[in-house]
């Protein structure tokens, strides 16, 4: 939630946002099956977040942030007749360990890597919360060119992202590495707009461009100097790209 800070006060008096947090991060409970932490589960919870909220009929957009993607493209396979709009902001349409840090070998040292934490949670998952939760762990971000601006803030989101449950989320990406949506791509029928930033090492800018041309009408907005952080490096213009493309393309007769 702390990611979308300055999007949630931005559309504030605009629109209702609805999101939540994946099983098993933050505030919500880890699964009593650890293999129940797919995508599709994901897409189901989002559908019966969407009942709660009494969208049942409603049309909304979809999308996300990150792993945001899949679940928001697997959201509209699912229940294409409900969704307005696709906003997919820097991620990956499938397989995400294989394009990110873009080195040879990365992807089976990153896989390697995941599997070797998963099983050693009890131990890998207190480390990585003690280390993340040091004051020097941004610094290091920023050396290593994973975030390029808004330091201040981007702290508070590491503090919050320190908390998490690790013993869950490293099987989890486990599970969306497993993940594509590439059959989904050509099915899109909606206003879409992708975004990507130049400085992204986690998805890099070949995966937007796949995305904007497998994807019908599709638009692809490039951040300069932008990371996979983007919404917190650069929100005021994340936001305005946003509110122009539901302005002009989502709700031309609806939005105030």
């Amino acid at each position: 939630v702390y990611s979308w800070r300055y999007l949630f006060e931005y559309f504030n008096d605009k629109m209702t946002i609805v999101t939540w947090e994946p099983r098993g991060l933050y505030d919500s409970e880890p699964p009593s099956d650890m293999s129940r932490l797919t995508v599709y589960d994901h897409m189901r919870d989002g559908l019966e977040i969407m009942k709660h909220v009494g969208w049942d009929n409603e049309k909304f957009i979809t999308g996300g942030w990150s792993m945001g993607i899949e679940i928001g493209l697997e959201i509209y396979n699912n229940k294409p007749s409900r969704i307005a709009g696709l906003a997919l902001l820097n991620g990956a349409f499938e397989h995400v360990l294989k394009t990110a840090f873009d080195f040879p070998g990365m992807y089976p040292l990153l896989k390697g890597l995941l599997k070797t934490a998963t099983a050693a949670a009890p131990v890998i998952s207190p480390l990585s919360q003690f280390v993340l939760a040091q004051p020097w762990a941004v610094k290091v971000l920023e050396s290593l060119k994973l975030v390029t601006a808004n330091r201040e803030f981007f702290t508070e989101v590491i503090q919050e992202f320190s908390r998490q449950n690790f013993a869950v989320y490293f099987p989890l990406m486990l599970e969306l590495n497993n993940h594509s949506a590439r059959e989904i791509l050509p099915k899109v029928k909606v206003p879409t707009l992708v975004t990507a930033g130049t400085m992204d090492k986690m998805t890099p800018l070949s995966s937007a461009e796949f995305l904007r041309d497998s994807i019908e009408g599709a638009e692809l907005f490039i951040i300069p100097n932008g990371t996979h952080y983007t919404t917190i490096e650069y929100p005021e213009i994340i936001n305005l790209r946003l509110e122009h493309f539901f302005r002009n393309r989502v709700f031309p007769d609806t939005w105030r």
